[in-house]
């Protein structure tokens, strides 16, 4: 079963995104440093927590609480898995199908959480994203966000090698 999402992911100032609730109210906030950067900042009601590329030779960034890692956003060629410092996956994000601009947020059971349809603003010249869907237990903000996050650096670097 497939609910309309209450949260929306709105940009609510240059580099910086806020997942609203249905009232308007903003539950979490996403801030990026610099438009072309994987580095960010979410700013939520547990804590404020960094986005920040692993150590070493990989291409994951992590969700770190002062240095610590706390998520891990592992990529992979079948979707990104988002999953705790101990290894336990807790969501898999992916493209619905190969060249669809739909990505679903999947929990370990293969559920669907989220689907956000990616947009461009020709205007402007910037992406949108709109959640579609969502499952039948909410998400925290603070997966959505860092899920969000690994989307956008997805984008940021094939936009990049694409170049």
């Amino acid at each position: 079963m497939h609910l309309i999402p209450t949260y929306r992911f709105e940009r609510t100032a240059k580099r910086t995104w806020s997942l609203l609730d249905e009232q308007g109210r903003s539950q979490a906030t996403l801030l990026r440093p610099k438009w072309y950067s994987a580095n960010a900042e979410i700013i939520a009601a547990n804590g404020v927590f960094k986005v920040k590329s692993m150590k070493g030779w990989t291409s994951d960034i992590a969700l770190y609480v002062e240095d610590v890692p706390v998520l891990i956003a592992d990529y992979q060629w079948r979707g990104t898995v988002i999953r705790t410092s101990q290894g336990a996956a807790l969501y898999r994000i992916a493209r619905k199908h190969w060249f669809s601009s739909t990505y679903e947020f999947t929990d370990a059971s293969g559920t669907m959480r989220l689907a956000v349809r990616v947009g461009m603003d020709w205007r402007t010249l910037e992406r949108t994203y709109t959640f579609t869907e969502a499952g039948v237990e909410p998400m925290e903000p603070l997966h959505v966000l860092f899920g969000m996050q690994a989307v956008i650096t997805q984008q940021d670097r094939a936009a990049a090698a694409a170049a």
